[in-house]
């Protein structure tokens, strides 16, 4: 074998390297930080976030969804999806077109009316979902509810989700905003100028006070470098130990 890539060397010849892989981790006192996105409850959150935005839905309450009571709508509103529903919700999320998109949305929030109203929530929550649900179905091409471009798709998908918190990650680990990192990523062509400009934007916003009057903690970062695992051996060796 000319490189190590685990996806070419299969389970049974990694299972070869656990007891190098053991005293290598030891030695050099290898860590990683690995994160999920279960793309069920993303395909859930980014509804509830494009549907309940306050800003965008006028018949949710500012407090429904800009403060932390927003966390039991959510979960309340997550109650009543199964996986088809999730699944509907988000081919509307990635339809281009505005007619196939709102009828399938329509469907989407026609449901989840009639599960609210059979429900065990308690009354507040059945009326601010169905008030925000009623309004966004009747104002879809207000809500800016589906992705109208591939670079629009590509900033909602899970591996971009996933890598914010890679970066959060980061600067966890760095500690201290003044310390420097450098980002190596695989060299992927659908998602590269995404991650870097997500990277680039995270940067340029870390001196924006938040609500509570607190700031956004970023590093001072290098560009992203983007290596490709043909020719380059950190990524193939992440991959073998994520494996």
């Amino acid at each position: 074998m000319q490189r190590l890539h685990a996806a070419e060397l299969g389970l049974h010849r990694l299972s070869d390297l656990v007891d190098t892989l053991l005293v290598l981790q030891k030695k050099h006192r290898i860590r990683f930080d690995i994160w999920q996105v279960v793309k069920r409850d993303h395909a859930i959150i980014s509804f509830f976030d494009q549907v309940f935005d306050q800003g965008m839905n006028p018949a949710v309450p500012w407090s429904a969804y800009w403060t932390p009571l927003r966390y039991p709508l959510l979960l309340n509103l997550a109650s009543l999806f199964d996986d088809e529903l999730a699944s509907n919700a988000w081919t509307a999320r990635l339809e281009a077109h505005d007619e196939r998109a709102s009828e399938l949305f329509c469907t989407v929030s026609d449901e989840l009316i009639s599960r609210t109203a059979a429900s065990a929530l308690d009354h507040r929550s059945k009326q601010l979902i169905t008030d925000a649900l009623n309004w966004a179905s009747a104002n879809f091409e207000q809500l800016g509810y589906n992705c109208k471009t591939n670079k629009e798709r590509l900033r909602i998908m899970p591996n971009m989700i996933g890598f914010q918190s890679v970066l959060h990650g980061i600067c966890s680990r760095l500690g201290a905003p003044e310390r420097k990192a450098s980002i190596i990523v695989d060299q992927q062509s659908q998602f590269n100028t995404t991650q870097r400009e997500l990277n680039e934007f995270y940067y340029q916003i870390r001196e924006i006070a938040l609500g509570t009057g607190a700031r956004i903690t970023c590093y001072e970062h290098e560009k992203i470098c983007r290596l490709n695992h043909l020719y380059s051996s950190p990524v193939p060796r992440v991959q073998v130990w994520s494996w």
